[in-house]
This record gives C-alpha cells, structure tokens and sequence, in this order.
C-alpha cells in the first residue's frame, strides 16, 4: 500500500472503492474484499476516527453500516472498533432510531450510493421517509428523497439501481425540459425514470395530500414495472411471460389502434397492474408506516387476472398476420426464430420439438460443464461464481422449456386429435415424451386458470365466458392426453 500522505491524498477515492465492495451482494461480498485496502483504511484512518468521535457519530458512520450488511464481514473489521458485535450492534441501532431517529436519518441521507438491500441502511431512510410522509411531502427535496426511495427500494430485489428524477414547476435552477412547463435535471450514464411531481402538487393543493398521494406511489410503482418488463424483454435468456411481451411489443408497434381496443386482453398489461398491486401492498405492509393512518386508505389497483377467452387467443394469434405481412421483424428479433421462419410462415410441430432439444440440451450441457467445474475447483470464490452461474442456467432453462411448451402446444392445435397417431407415426420416445410434457403442463395451466377465474369477481357474463372457454380448452387437452396415452400403449414405447 502506499505511504501515510499517498493514503490521505486518496482517502475519498478509497472510500468509495470500499463503499462500491460493501454494496454488493452480501453472499459474494466476503470474496470481493480487498484485505489491504480495507486493513490499510481501517489502521490509518478509521480507527482515529472512531477514537475521536462521538459514540452516536461512529455507530451512524456510512462506512459502519455498510459493513453491518454482512454478519462476519462486520464482526471481522468493526466489532474490535466498537467492541459490539454484529447482532448488538443491529440492536442498538434499532432502539436509538425507534426513539428519536429523524434528526440521525435526515443527516444520514446527505450521504449518497444507498443499498436498499442493507437491513441497517433501509431502515434509516425508512425512518426518514416515515417522517417527511408526515410532514405531507413539503419541499422538492422531500419529495424527489421520497420518489427515489419508493422505486429503487422495489427495484432492489432485481439487483436494479434506477435514477428518478421529479419533473416539476420549472425555477431558475435547472435547465427546461420538452416545454416551459417542466424541468428535470441532467443525470449522465443513469437509467432514469421520470415522475409527475407537478400532477402531485396539484391534487395536494386542490383536493387532498392522499388523493395526491395515491397517484405519487401508484405512478411510481407503474413506471418502475414498465421498467422491469422492458428488462426483461432485453435480456439474454427469456420465458413464457419474456416472449408473450416481445410479441405484444411488436402488435403495438405496428398497429397501436389494435393495441390500444384489446389492452384489457394483453398479458403485459395485466402483468404491469399485478406487479404494481403487489409492491404497493408490501408498502402498506410495513410495520414503519403502521401509525401512518393516510396510507390504510390508499386503493389497491385492480388486478383481475387476464380474461381466458377465446379473444385473447385471437390477440395472440394477430402477431401471426403482421409477421407474414413484415417478415423483416423476425430478422429484429431474432427470438422470434424458436418459433417463425425468416418468411413469416410458422415452423413445423417436428422443427418446433428438435429446436426445443437441442435448445434445452445445450443449456443442460452447460450445467453438467459447470457442475464438473465446480467439484474440480478449490478456489472459494470461484466456486461461489460458478453456483451463481448453476442457479441462474436452472432458473433459465425452466422458463425456456415452459416457453418451448406452449408454443408446441399451440402448433399441436392444429392437428385433429383422431389425426394424432398418423401425424406422428414417426416419432422416437425423446419426442413422444416432449409431447406428452407439453401437454400435461397445457392442462395444469387450464387447472390454474379456472381455479383463479372461480376466485375473481367477475360480471357473470364474464365468468360464464371464461368458464366455458377454459372448460372447453381443459377437455381438448385432455382428449390429446389420452390419445397420446393410447399410442404410447399401442406402440410400447
């Protein structure tokens, strides 16, 4: 390491880069250390540090309660500084902010690069959120501190870190942003979401703070869902839900009007209101805000699961006539070959099973490769990188195949159940089994969707409806199950 007046010209760079360590994951986080750094801060400045300072100054030290995220990490470095371990220390901390922690929060969040993820960390800016939601979200200040808390302490259960940015009333602070209207603020190299602060301070002033409220949470959750969802349509790997949103982006692309008359029908629409429900209800659950009598009130969005109707099948089936008629789109997204060819036909049910082996062996090949790999390997860390890779292949390949299994099942529509067995007379155990596969997942899907349409609160036209159909999809599985069955037996396979 470099020498006392090297060290304390950095001193800040160093912090940083022990700052950026301990807000990683706290499961690769003991491996990521850099055991002279941290030695090195910790023996010329921290110790000092913490000798000179008030007790409350160091147990609220950013640098401390990074460390708190992760038990041992924390008993190794900070418990001989404090004499606490990491447990007492959690436990004071707790009692101190239950008593009086506004003052300590609100000093606290002068800080920067928050980990929502650090139990100690989230519950000082929780206290401090709780307390400007009591003062009805006053200042600019408050409320861009409450928007961003709101969006990236959801987004973190992602790995996802967002910059939200308020637009407001433009002042001569910041530059205008589209109109004289709004402003924002300029953020480089961020993946921001922009939030109506104007629209809030609008219906705090001529109706009610939790009529303005409810639109602040519901806009925020909505936009970081839109957020999500579009993540996952750009990702490396896809499923069922990745793929279905691909396809509706592209109806929306090519005919909007189609889009917006059947947006009831869409499942990345109805995923957006599910998932936003879902947040703001584990907001509402937090023990931090149970004394926050406004927030008992805020509605939850409607969330009706999507209508299993034959018109949602008609919708999926449009994205068939844009491609045919924009074959260029497939050569875009190439993620639409598992299941169209370049011309905008469809592929085969024979082609759309040996994509589904050869995708699903080659991700299965990957596994074992990494499992010998991982019993070979002695290196800690390594092996922590490997599991990591292990959990994220698992995870990918049952998505992928569930993915695979619909579109097969969808091809297998076409084929006339007592037309089965001289379709597929040709067929080896590997690709009767598949079939079988997929339709036995087809006909648990049809279990589920009736069970959640019995559950929901629907017009009785609409459940009659979703009843027929789903009953009517359940016994067409089901007819191909037994065939199948008796092929299988007829064949011996």
């Amino acid at each position: 390491m470099e020498d006392i007046l090297t060290f304390n010209n950095n001193i800040d760079s160093y912090k940083d880069s022990i700052i950026n360590t301990l807000n990683l994951d706290s499961s690769i986080l003991e491996d990521r250390i850099n055991e002279e750094l941290f030695n090195t801060y910790i023996e010329l400045y921290l110790k000092d540090k913490i000798k000179n300072s008030k007790e409350i100054d160091n147990l609220f030290d950013q640098i401390i309660v990074k460390f708190a995220k992760n038990e041992k990490v924390f008993n190794k470095y900070i418990s001989p500084l404090l004499k606490l371990k990491h447990k007492e220390y959690i436990d004071k901390i707790k009692e101190i902010l239950d008593k009086d922690g506004y003052e300590i929060a609100r000093n606290y969040i002068n800080n920067d690069d928050f980990d929502y993820s650090n139990e100690i960390e989230n519950y000082i800016l929780t206290i401090y959120v709780k307390n400007i939601l009591k003062n009805e979200l006053k200042t600019i200040k408050e409320q861009t501190f409450f928007i961003n808390y709101l969006i990236n302490i959801n987004a973190s259960d992602s790995k996802l870190d967002y910059k939200v940015i308020g637009l407001y009333p433009s002042n001569n602070n910041y530059r205008l942003f589209k109109n004289s209207k709004y402003t924002r603020i300029d953020y480089i190299n961020y993946d921001y979401i922009l939030i109506n602060l104007t629209r809030f301070n609008y219906l705090k002033r001529t109706v009610d703070f939790k009529t303005a409220l409810t639109y602040l949470i519901n806009s925020c959750l909505n936009k970081l869902v839109k957020k999500l969802e579009n993540n996952m349509t750009s990702s490396y790997t896809y499923d069922e839900n990745t793929y279905r949103f691909i396809k509706e982006n592209i109806i929306y692309m090519y005919d909007t009007d189609f889009y917006s008359s059947n947006k009831e029908y869409f499942a990345k629409d109805i995923y957006i209101k599910k998932n936003t429900n879902k947040m703001l209800l584990n907001l509402l659950d937090n023990p931090l805000f149970k004394d926050l009598d406004f927030l008992k009130d805020i509605e939850s969005i409607n969330t009706n699961d999507i209508k299993n109707t034959k018109d949602y099948n008609e919708l999926e089936d449009y994205i068939d006539t844009i491609l045919i008629k924009h074959p260029d789109i497939i050569r875009d997204n190439s993620i639409l070959e598992i299941e169209y060819n370049l011309d905008g036909t469809k592929k085969t049910l024979p082609e759309l099973i040996n994509i589904r082996i050869n995708k699903v062996n080659t991700l299965s090949n990957q596994i074992i490769s990494l499992k010998t790999l991982y019993r070979e390997t002695s290196d800690k860390k390594r092996k922590k990188e490997i599991e990591t890779k292990l959990d994220n292949l698992t995870n990918n390949i049952i998505g992928i195949r569930r993915c695979h299994n619909k579109i097969i099942y969808k091809s297998l529509k076409n084929i006339n159940v007592s037309m089965l067995e001289r379709m597929i007379t040709k067929y080896n155990k590997k690709e009767i089994d598949i079939l079988e596969e997929v339709i036995e997942q087809e006909k648990n899907d049809f279990i589920k969707k009736l069970e959640n349409n019995r559950k929901k609160i629907f017009k009785p036209s609409t459940f009659l409806k979703n009843e027929q159909f789903l009953t009517k999809e359940y016994a067409l599985a089901a007819r191909y199950e037994s065939k199948l069955r008796d092929i299988r037996k007829e064949k011996e396979i």
